[in-house]
């Protein structure tokens, strides 16, 4: 969908944005609050073409500022500004103002280019820290708002069922081809709970950024996580811990189903410390300890391996522990 030029005019202001209660007619053009004397609006054409090259003008500021600390916010879990959906009066001030304005300012020069933005912060000491504690480091800014360490953060939706896939061998990274919504039939995709159910269940091993959102049938692992409500702008996630999250990951198919794939994928591993190596590298990129080996290998003799479905039904049980530790979900 797109706007094409009709028969532009200048209209009269809604007061307090009543479209019955009318005021004086007022000219096309920009805030003169915002103190930037940008294009000028022609009396033939609407002004959405020049209301987007002042959003993205280089002596606008306020665009490349926002985004800059969206992305700050999605790589360390907190903005530079922590209220990245408000950058008015009543919204926080930025905890460095310096450093916002520079990444505002080196995305301008790198032509808005969004992956070098991202790759100039990833490849910097703060984004590479650990998320260790400093006992004085924490006495001078105990709430880390000048970004001395990493802050541990918890795997958003889609990485997590996107990592729950890539563990069991079942990621398909490819982009999914056509919609999945053709898949499910109809148009008419909310007026029918049996095609919203559809769609909730139907089997992607593709990754999440592919899944369609439906206001109506957000995936059960996006939505027990947190999932941004699709009806509104969400800029920073709530992030909740409970006991649905817990069930969910005890009793979800897909879970289970997961998990099962990721246990016949360890049992080639051979023998039996080597499958407990395989599962903890798999889960958490490091080999089991040897308290962890011991632990596991104690829970193994205790369970009935005998026959190889009830071999595969013991991992599974373990490969699904795995996935719901918190180790698996939170990133250090």
């Amino acid at each position: 969908m797109g706007a094409i030029e009709g028969s532009p005019a200048d209209i009269k202001v809604h007061i307090r944005g009543n479209v019955s209660t009318l005021g004086k007619i007022t000219q096309r053009g920009f805030p003169r609050v915002m103190d930037f004397d940008g294009p000028k609006v022609d009396s033939k054409q609407s002004g959405r073409l020049q209301l987007a090259e002042w959003i993205a003008h280089q002596n606008n500021p306020l665009t490349a500022r926002v985004f800059a600390n969206r992305v700050w916010h999605h790589l360390f879990g907190r903005g530079i500004v922590r209220t990245v959906d408000n950058f008015g009066e009543t919204g926080e001030r930025p905890t460095n103002p310096a450093l916002l304005n520079h990444l505002a300012a080196r995305f301008i020069s790198n032509g808005w280019s969004v992956k070098k933005l991202i790759r100039e912060i990833i490849l910097s000491r703060s984004y590479q820290m650990s998320s260790s504690h400093h006992a004085a480091n924490a006495k001078a800014d105990p709430d880390n708002t000048l970004f001395w360490k990493m802050n541990q953060k918890r795997l958003d939706a889609e990485s997590m069922r996107d990592g729950m896939l890539a563990t069991a061998g079942q990621l398909n990274p490819s982009p999914y081809q056509g919609s999945v919504l053709t898949q499910v039939g109809g148009v008419n995709l909310g007026r029918s709970l049996a095609n919203l159910t559809k769609l909730q269940n139907t089997e992607f091993d593709h990754r999440s950024v592919y899944l369609p959102v439906a206001r109506q049938a957000v995936p059960e692992i996006l939505k027990a996580f947190d999932f941004a409500e699709p009806s509104i702008m969400v800029g920073r996630r709530e992030i909740t811990t409970v006991p649905t999250q817990a069930l969910f990951l005890l009793n979800s198919d897909f879970v289970t189903k997961q998990a099962g794939a990721m246990a016949e994928r360890v049992l080639r591993a051979g023998n039996e410390r080597a499958c407990i190596d395989l599962a903890f590298q798999l889960a958490f990129a490091r080999a089991a300890t040897p308290a962890e080996q011991a632990s596991t290998a104690a829970f193994l003799a205790e369970c009935n391996t005998e026959g190889k479905s009830a071999e595969l039904q013991v991992w599974t049980t373990l490969c699904q522990a795995l996935l719901a530790s918190a180790e698996f979900r939170y990133l250090n």
